[in-house]
């Protein structure tokens, strides 16, 4: 990778002190690898142009923000992975049940607008660039709600499926959403409002219905979802995918 532009790297320690990392609970060196990719070759320009952006913005219009630590739930090695979920006490607190997964996503804006994000993870405590998408429309929902302004941080969780869901430690412990942007919340509400129910399977209709209760409408205290509905989601999730699996080794075994 080639090294760092001095002027950039200035700019960086400006905004982004290593002091600042360590008082908001951001790992020390996290801001400097973002950068450190920022800064490689035509990435900046690259990722722009692949996003339909103007592919002139400067590395010191680039606002990083502030990162988002990705949890999942705690595992035991030592136990089937399915079975640990179907075991999860659905009364628990939200934060007893994950662990740091170790990876953070940076989503990164230039003029006002989200433009990409950046995966930074821990590998043998360095940290590494592990991938780039476009902006998360469903983070952008949920900071609208709470402006980093504001102090509050949501915890977002990776649960059954890779999919992502939220968590707001400051209404309560016993809050789990799943984070999914607007229009793909629409689409599933249409879906069942709209579904041929006697041409789908049972199982099919089911999911549809599981996953509209575990959306919100805007985020805020009064949509957000007890944690109790999503982590029996979970279980439904993991169980339904088991059968499934099952189903296609008899399929394949006749």
């Amino acid at each position: 990778m080639k090294v760092l532009l001095f002027i950039t790297f200035t700019v960086l320690l400006v905004r982004w002190p290593g002091n600042a990392e360590n008082a908001s609970g951001i790992p020390q060196g996290l801001y400097d690898a973002l950068y450190s990719v920022l800064n490689e070759g035509d990435y900046l320009k690259r990722n722009l142009q692949r996003r339909g952006f103007d592919t002139t913005i400067a590395i010191s219009e680039i606002d990083p923000g502030i990162p988002v630590e990705y949890f999942h739930l705690k595992k035991d090695p030592k136990k089937d992975a399915i079975d640990q979920i179907i075991e999860i006490d659905d009364n628990a607190p939200v934060m007893s049940l994950v662990e740091p997964s170790g990876s953070w996503l940076f989503h990164v804006k230039a003029r006002g607008k989200g433009v990409f994000s950046v995966n930074i993870v821990n590998e043998n405590g360095k940290w590494v660039w592990a991938g780039t998408w476009g902006p998360s429309r469903a983070w952008e929902e949920v900071r609208a709600q709470y402006p980093e302004s504001t102090g509050i941080k949501p915890v977002v969780i990776i649960g059954p499926t890779n999919r992502a869901y939220v968590h707001f430690p400051h209404i309560n412990d016993h809050n789990l959403t799943w984070m999914v942007a607007k229009d793909s919340r629409d689409k599933i509400k249409h879906k069942l409002q709209s579904m041929n129910r006697e041409k789908l399977n049972e199982m099919d209709v089911q999911e549809l219905e599981d996953q509209a209760r575990v959306l919100s409408n805007s985020y805020d205290s009064a949509s957000i979802v007890d944690s109790k509905e999503t982590l029996r989601y979970f279980k439904k999730v993991v169980v339904r995918s088991r059968e499934r699996r099952a189903e296609l080794e008899k399929r394949r075994g006749k």
